[in-house]
């Protein structure tokens, strides 16, 4: 097995366009000075990993992409399964190779934000890499549900109406009066904060108001993922309204709009609520085209020198 760089500027052209489109467009402005490395075996490319400068972080390189599959490694495979490469040995090849172009860099930290599909071996293969090479922090962030198609829309909890002093509005309606109230308010954690959200999508984000007092008791609201696909974000009642059974119409009114709008969905839960991802793997589970969980991995290199950014 031979670990290089694209050889020439075709080669490293042809490389780029078969990463996936994700991946593409994070390398984005940066792909000039991205490292692109591939694992070859036998002349046929079995493994390949992308990293660029973070955005984020002028310490540090994001690793994008490594390994992942392609019909011609599959078929070296197939042929001489005796001889084919252990993919761990190819992920850790291409993970020394990328520290020591990093380091002769002067980068100080290298991160990886991976997600792998739930019931797959694709995490303890590429965790097991990362502490093989000694990366000191692998966190588990959240699970990420995808969505897709209308057999959501005949559960029996999503026919459950609205009680009786509540109404739905667009949370493009916020008035300054609702904004002054929720800013006095503060009670919610700052991951369902609904004023985190730079640009949230106008036809699927919703605020819940108590219609007795006029105050706003919640807030369903989401943001574009792509084009096709909106991302349900920040999902919250205040404390006092949790007993009124306004949850699940909160949230089946929102996904009734967003059929409307987009052909798929995603939600995330983070890390720390292990009980919504439950509650949520027996609601959604069944409609999903797959769930995801991500991390965060990182490994500080210890290196001194200039360098510069994007």
């Amino acid at each position: 097995m031979r670990i290089r760089e694209p050889e020439n500027g075709a080669e490293r052209q042809a490389f780029i366009e078969n990463l996936p489109r994700s991946v593409v467009l994070k390398l984005g402005p940066c792909s000039d000075r991205a490292i692109l490395l591939g694992a070859w075996h036998e002349g046929t490319l079995i493994g390949r990993l992308a990293a660029t400068p973070a955005s984020n972080d002028s310490e540090a390189y994001m690793l994008l992409f490594l390994l992942g599959k392609n019909p011609a490694a599959q078929s070296l495979m197939e042929r001489t399964p005796d001889l084919r490469p252990d993919p761990a040995k190819v992920q850790n090849g291409l993970l020394a190779e990328l520290e020591t172009r990093v380091r002769a860099l002067g980068y100080r930290k290298l991160v990886m934000q991976p997600v792998f599909r739930v019931g797959t071996d694709q995490a303890s293969l590429l965790l097991g890499s990362l502490r093989e090479q000694e990366w000191h922090e692998i966190r588990y962030k959240a699970t990420r549900f995808h969505i897709g198609g209308y057999g959501l829309l005949r559960e029996r909890w999503f026919a459950a109406p609205l009680p009786p002093g509540y109404e739905f509005f667009f949370w493009r309606d916020l008035t300054a009066e609702d904004r002054g109230y929720l800013a006095s308010r503060k009670n919610a954690p700052g991951f369902l904060d609904p004023f985190t959200i730079k640009d949230f999508e106008p036809e699927t984000s919703l605020g819940l108001r108590n219609t007795s007092t006029g105050r706003v008791a919640g807030w369903f609201v989401n943001e574009p993922f792509d084009e096709f696909t909106v991302r349900f974000g920040r999902l919250y009642l205040f404390p006092e309204e949790r007993s009124k059974a306004c949850f699940y119409p909160l949230i089946s009114q929102s996904v009734r709009y967003a059929w409307q709008h987009f052909e798929r969905a995603v939600l995330a839960v983070a890390a720390d609520n292990p009980r919504m991802r439950a509650a949520l793997n027996r609601m959604l589970g069944r409609h999903c085209s797959m769930i995801v969980d991500s991390y965060y991995c990182e490994k500080v290199l210890n290196v001194s020198g200039d360098r510069t950014g994007c």
